[in-house]
């Protein structure tokens, strides 16, 4: 059966500044529905208010016409994120959890514009200037000597793990970052020399040692999805056992 395609999506405009307040999507004669009331929602006094002073009243005009009734839904909710709160739109439409909150752009967010991931960082050692005990005691990574290698820690961002390598030694910690980085001048003074420090949540699950290898990157991986895997399990294995004793 093929998926219906006679859906469309429309706009009021007020013809006396040609400002969009309302959006919908519909079938038939859908767009004709919203009438005038002094005393009704914020699209019918807008109505009312246009008549008023013009009694042709809005202009009804379809923005995209011949869709399927998911695809009317989401050409109708990116219109009323574009217009914002100049609409008198009283839900915010469907999908409205996939778009962006509104006033944000300043912000970057997760989700939207980063997507959290792994990542490997090699925390090389300076001598009197940073090395991997510091950042086992006091839970950080970082880089320096150079724009060029402190900015990469930039493009890490809250909550992505990362996974610590040290030369010579293999991968020797594994962590979640828990704050942005920030000029080392900011963090303690045993770091001047690094341009850029994270805070990290270490994984107590993995022993980091000094003079040893710890688990390879894909066995932390592993143990990481079994760990998911089996809290995700223990609420229906419970469920199961209780069908049972009933």
């Amino acid at each position: 059966m093929k998926n219906k395609t006679n859906y469309y999506v429309y706009a009021y405009f007020d013809p006396r500044n040609y400002e969009m307040f309302y959006v919908g999507k519909g079938q038939g004669s859908r767009k004709y529905a919203h009438a005038p009331d002094k005393a009704g929602n914020a699209t019918e006094r807008r109505i009312h208010d246009i008549e008023q002073s013009m009694p042709e009243g809005p202009l009804i005009r379809i923005i995209a016409a011949n869709l399927g009734e998911q695809e009317a839904f989401l050409v109708e909710k990116a219109l009323i994120w574009k217009a914002g709160s100049s609409l008198t739109n009283i839900s915010g439409g469907q999908y409205a959890d996939n778009f962006r909150p509104p006033n944000t752009l300043h912000q970057s967010l997760p989700g939207f514009d980063t997507v959290l991931g792994v990542f490997f960082v090699n925390v090389g050692e300076y001598v009197e200037h940073r090395n991997w005990d510091d950042c086992r005691k006091y839970n950080f990574l970082a880089a320096g000597y150079g724009p060029q290698y402190s900015r990469q820690l930039y493009r890490l961002e809250v909550g992505a793990i990362v996974v610590a390598y040290l030369k010579g030694r293999g991968y020797v910690g594994i962590g979640r970052v828990l704050a942005e980085p920030v000029p080392s001048t900011q963090s303690f003074s045993r770091a001047k020399h690094c341009s850029a420090r994270l805070q990290l949540s270490p994984d107590r699950q993995i022993q980091r040692h000094r003079h040893g290898l710890c688990q390879s990157v894909p066995t932390i991986l592993e143990n990481q999805r079994n760990r998911r895997r089996g809290e995700r399990d223990q609420p229906e294995q419970e469920t199961g056992r209780h069908h049972q004793r009933r």
